[in-house]
C-alpha cells in the first residue's frame, strides 16, 4: 500500500497512525494532481476528502484513473458542504455561517453535486454512489461549527456579536449534551 499527502505533517501523521494499527504502508509526499506514479501501478486508487479542497479535482481524478490498472477500482468519499445541519436556533444565522463555509471557504463545498459527471468526462466506468450521514461528536462539532463561526465573522459575513450568540449558543448545548451536528458523505465506486 502507498500513501500520499502533499504535507509533510499529515505525513509523519499517517505513518504514526500506521506503526500503531501495524500496518505496512509507504507513505511519501506527492501531489494529487501530478500523481509520482507510473501509468497503471495499481489495482485500487482511494481518495477521501481531498478532492474538495485541490484547485482541480477533475485532474486528480485524471491521475487517480492514469495510475489505476486496466479493471482496477477507484474509489473516492467526499462531503457535500451544502447538507452540513447544526441544531442552533437563529435559522438565517445558521444559513450565513454555513453559506460561508460551504462557498467560501472550501475551494469546491458542493462537488458531490457534480462528481458522477466529471468521473464520466474523465473515463470511469460502472459508477456506483452509495451515500452516509456523519454524525459529529459533541466536542469536535463544538470545536469545527466554533471555528466555521470565527472565519465567518472574520470575513465580515457575521459581526462580533453574532458570532458571540453562535459560540454561546454552540457551548450551552455542548454542555447541556444537546448539540447535534451531522454532514453527509458520498462515496463513488468507478471502474478504469
Amino acid at each position: 500500500m502507498t500513501g500520499i499527502d502533499k504535507s509533510a505533517d499529515f505525513i509523519e501523521d499517517a505513518k504514526a497512525r500506521a506503526a500503531e494499527a501495524k500496518l505496512q504502508i509507504d507513505f511519501q509526499a506527492g501531489d494529487a494532481e501530478a500523481l509520482p506514479f507510473p501509468a497503471a501501478s495499481f489495482d485500487v486508487a482511494r481518495a477521501e476528502r481531498v478532492l474538495v479542497y485541490l484547485p482541480d479535482p477533475k485532474q486528480a481524478l485524471q491521475e487517480m484513473r492514469r495510475v489505476t490498472r486496466p479493471g482496477g477500482t477507484v474509489t473516492v468519499i467526499e462531503p457535500d458542504f451544502g447538507t452540513n445541519a447544526i441544531n442552533l436556533a437563529d435559522r438565517a444565522l445558521v444559513r450565513q455561517v454555513l453559506d460561508h463555509e460551504c462557498d467560501a471557504n472550501i475551494p469546491h463545498g458542493l462537488l458531490v453535486r457534480d462528481l458522477k459527471g466529471l468521473m464520466e468526462d474523465v473515463g470511469f466506468k460502472d459508477i456506483a454512489i452509495d451515500t452516509r450521514i456523519v454524525i459529529f461528536t459533541p466536542d469536535l462539532a463544538a470545536a469545527y461549527f466554533t471555528e466555521t463561526g470565527k472565519t465567518a465573522q472574520t470575513a465580515g459575513v457575521i459581526t462580533a456579536e453574532e458570532f458571540a450568540q453562535w459560540a454561546s449558543a454552540i457551548e450551552d448545548l455542548r454542555r447541556r449534551g444537546r448539540l447535534f451536528c451531522s454532514i453527509g458523505y458520498y462515496l463513488f465506486a468507478a471502474r478504469v
